[in-house]
C-alpha cells in the first residue's frame, strides 16, 4: 500500500520537473539542435502530466512479483511492451502524430498496465490483498522503501548521467543522426541488461 503512495507522491515530484525542466535538460544535450528538441517537446508535453502512469506501469510488475506471481508480471511486462509497439504504429503511421503519436501510444499502454496492477491487487488472487482502508501513509515504511531503493536509483541516475553526456557530444561533433543513432545503439544494450538484471532478480 505504501508502495502505491510512494508511487503518486514522486509522480507529482517527476511532473514539476518535467515541466519547468524538461526542456533546459534538452538544451543541454541538444542545443544547436532545435528540431530535435522541438520533437523531445512533443514527447514531454504528453508525459508530463501523466507522470503517475509512467512510473506505475514500471512499478507494478514489481510488486506482482514480490507477490509471488513472476508469471503475471512477465504477461504484464510483455502485455504492455506489445500494445506499446501496436499503439506506436497506430499513432505514428496511420494517425501521422510524430513523437507526440509516440507519446501517446507509450501513455495509453501504461495506463492498461498500471489499471490490471492496480486491480490485481483488490482481486481475491492477491496473495496480499488490498483494501481501500489499506491506503495509508506510513513515515518509516516509505522511509525504508526508499532506503532501499536508493542503491538501485544511483545505478540508474549514473546511467541517464552518462547517456546525457554522450547525447551532448553527439549532437555537437555528429549532428541529429549520430544522436538519434546513439539511442538505438543504447536500447539494444539496454536489452542486454535488463535480461542480465532478470536472472539476477
Amino acid at each position: 500500500a505504501n508502495g502505491f503512495i510512494l508511487v503518486a507522491l514522486l509522480s507529482l515530484a517527476v511532473t514539476a520537473l518535467f515541466y519547468y525542466c524538461a526542456r533546459f535538460f534538452m538544451e543541454l544535450q541538444v542545443d544547436n539542435s532545435p528540431e530535435t528538441i522541438a520533437h523531445a517537446m512533443d514527447y514531454f508535453n504528453v508525459v508530463t502530466f501523466l507522470a503517475f502512469f509512467v512510473l506505475a506501469s514500471n512499478a507494478m510488475p514489481q510488486f506482482v512479483r514480490n507477490d509471488d506471481r513472476p508469471k503475471l508480471a512477465t504477461v504484464l511486462m510483455i502485455a504492455g511492451a506489445l500494445l506499446n509497439v501496436v499503439g506506436d504504429y497506430v499513432f505514428i503511421k496511420h494517425f501521422h502524430r510524430g513523437m507526440a503519436g509516440a507519446a501517446e501510444a507509450t501513455i495509453l499502454s501504461q495506463i492498461i498496465v498500471s489499471i490490471i496492477g492496480f486491480a490485481y491487487f483488490f482481486s481475491p488472487k492477491a496473495r496480499l490483498r488490498l483494501r481501500v482502508w489499506d491506503l495509508k501513509f506510513s513515515y518509516k515504511i516509505c522511509r525504508d522503501i526508499l532506503v532501499l531503493g536508493v542503491s538501485s536509483l544511483m545505478i540508474f541516475f549514473y546511467y541517464g548521467f552518462i547517456s546525457a553526456i554522450y547525447n551532448f557530444l553527439f549532437a555537437k561533433h555528429g549532428g541529429a543522426v549520430c544522436v538519434a543513432a546513439y539511442s538505438a545503439v543504447n536500447y539494444v544494450s539496454y536489452l542486454y541488461y535488463m535480461f542480465a538484471e532478470g536472472f539476477t532478480a
